[in-house]
């Protein structure tokens, strides 16, 4: 399990593509972002990371460096300053 945190946002990518929706994407300090989704559900239009929205999180999970995608296993406000951090455990 890894555990990252930043600010989420919940907003619209892909437009004008099939792929067009609201995603949850998990901005980190070191620039880096993550594409947030659950187990057997697509990141498109998840209304569960919607109270999250612009609030700092912390989730744990497993992330998929190759594209950008992090399975979260749970979700967490967080108050750290420190966005950056990333722990495999």
């Amino acid at each position: 399990m890894e555990t990252i945190s930043g600010r989420l946002e919940y907003s619209l990518q892909n437009v004008g593509a099939k792929s067009q929706g609201n995603f949850a994407i998990l901005k980190c300090n070191n620039n880096k972002e993550y594409v947030l989704y659950r187990s057997g559900r697509l990141p498109l239009e998840d209304d569960f990371f919607l109270p999250y929205h612009g609030k700092r999180i912390k989730v744990e999970g497993k992330a998929e460096e190759r594209n950008g995608y992090f399975c979260v296993h749970s979700i967490s406000e967080s108050v750290e300053t420190n966005d950056n951090e990333k722990e495999k455990q």
